[in-house]
């Protein structure tokens, strides 16, 4: 089992290392160009220093999963999303008699994926050993948070991240998410949304709505994003923008929304952003 749901920084004694030669050959050469004057006795108290202040960080990230939430591959014929390569994560949040529930993702950059079809309450792969899970219970509500660790180096070194998130269809979930870069594709047809809020920076954003039970709130603020939003057949809905320079395609009302009990609404606010209603 790969060491996985950690939050904030991490680093092995590999990376440590190198961060530690780095420090040194950056500090000998600015010694050497004369642009800073360090004797060795002023020279190894800075990099005692700061190998310290490296382990202090290290020790007072958190560490390790939240307490309910198993680390592994799903077991094979559980219809759960397919497990990660070596290197990835897979997250497991147990149902344990949750009937509502608060999901909220706070991602940067990458591909990411979610929908409905999880056996447990919440299933989560990545390719790489970058999600931190936090989940607080309270009696039948659950609150899941699902983090990205950008361990030390943003993703444009690091090749990107890809994660298949996957929530029980069967349970009443208030959705959000923030995220900053990325691609998106949010599809909620399949699970009991009674709310969802989206905050997203320069992403792409695919939005496939949900069957309501009653009215049901979709928020989007967007900053300079290409939103597109799907209504499924048999969906009453109605898009709607508010305010900054946005520009939207297609029809933004169905036919049968003003009479309808059960409705999406969703509304748009940002930034110069492109939105779509398929």
């Amino acid at each position: 089992m790969n060491e996985a749901g950690r939050s904030g920084w991490s680093m092995r004694g590999p990376e440590l290392f190198g961060i530690v030669l780095i420090g040194v050959g950056i500090l000998y050469f600015l010694s050497n160009a004369g642009i800073l004057r360090l004797g060795g006795e002023v020279l190894w108290p800075i990099v005692l220093v700061g190998i310290g202040a490296l382990f202090l960080v290290r020790a007072l990230r958190p560490a390790g999963p939240a307490a309910g939430t198993v680390i592994t591959p799903p077991a094979p014929g559980t219809g759960g999303p397919t497990a990660p390569a070596r290197g990835g994560t897979a997250i497991r949040v147990p149902r344990d008699g949750t009937t509502q529930l608060e999901f909220d993702l706070g991602v940067g950059a990458g591909t990411f994926r979610v929908g409905a079809g999880a056996t447990e309450l919440v299933e989560a792969n990545s390719i790489r050993e970058d999600i931190y899970a936090n989940v607080d219970r309270s009696g039948p509500r659950t609150r899941v948070r699902l983090r990205q660790d950008a361990n030390w180096l943003p993703w444009a070194f690091r090749g990107g991240t890809e994660w298949d998130v996957r929530i029980a269809g069967d349970v009443s979930t208030a959705f959000s998410l923030h995220a900053g870069a990325g691609d998106f594709s949010v599809d909620l047809d399949g699970l009991r949304i009674v709310d969802a809020r989206f905050s997203i920076g320069a992403a792409k954003l695919l939005l496939v709505l949900p069957h309501p039970n009653g009215e049901v709130n979709v928020r989007i603020t967007a900053g300079a994003s290409d939103v597109s939003v799907q209504i499924p057949a048999g969906v009453a809905a109605r898009v709607r923008t508010e305010g900054g320079l946005l520009r939207v395609e297609g029809r933004g009302e169905t036919p049968d929304f003003a009479t309808s009990r059960d409705r999406v609404t969703v509304s748009i606010s940002g930034g110069a952003s492109a939105v779509r209603v398929l």
